[in-house]
């Protein structure tokens, strides 16, 4: 829960959920859009379930679709493209279920709160600007610890420099990590033990 307060002093209190998933891919079809042949289709399903699960805002990975925004299934949708077959980052945020109750009662999301700020194939940024609601929202998706030590260097950088710009509030990622049972301020201690990977490091 967010205590948010306007320029006016009116309060309200903010309640989101959100989730992030790596979908491995959203491309059923042959030229990178939802198959809609498919029975049913997976992006449908996803949606649907975000929607049983009341998600607000939901970031997914490996989305490997066009770069869009549409409204779909009571979410606006923000796709990054995807790069050779893979990657694509996307941000859905539910225009259906309430985040807040103000004086003239429940306030939902709509696109024109929305406003796309970066669509990279490993990085999508949006900010929102709504009653009682103001976020930078980040889907990013690192590259594995397979991937050559110079590439991952400059995505660590890249995602750095992007944070010092936007100063995300809200960040949903694949970040291809696997940490150590050390709990900090940022890790906790709920996870199965692992051996700490360079990009959990």
């Amino acid at each position: 829960k967010i205590q948010a307060t306007n320029a006016k002093r009116n309060k309200s209190t903010v309640e989101l959920k959100v989730a992030s998933y790596n979908v491995l891919t959203l491309r059923l079809g042959k030229h990178g859009d939802e198959d809609h042949k498919a029975p049913p289709k997976l992006a449908q399903s996803i949606r649907l379930q975000l929607q049983q699960e009341g998600v607000h805002i939901a970031g997914l990975q490996e989305t490997r679709v066009k770069q869009s925004r549409a409204n779909a299934d009571g979410f606006y949708n923000l796709h990054s493209a995807g790069e050779g077959g893979a990657l694509g980052c996307s941000l859905l945020f539910n225009t259906t279920i309430p985040y807040a109750v103000g004086r003239k009662g429940p306030l939902y999301l709509k696109r024109g709160h929305i406003r796309p700020l970066i669509a990279e194939p490993r990085v999508m940024i949006a900010r929102v600007s709504a009653p009682f609601l103001c976020e930078v929202v980040v889907s990013y998706h690192a590259p594995h610890h397979g991937r050559p030590a110079a590439e991952r260097r400059a995505f660590w950088r890249h995602l750095d420099q992007l944070f010092t710009r936007f100063r995300p509030t809200i960040v949903l990622s694949d970040s291809n990590a696997q940490l150590s049972d050390v709990t900090s301020d940022f890790v906790g201690n709920a996870a199965l033990p692992q051996v700490e990977d360079s990009n959990g490091t």
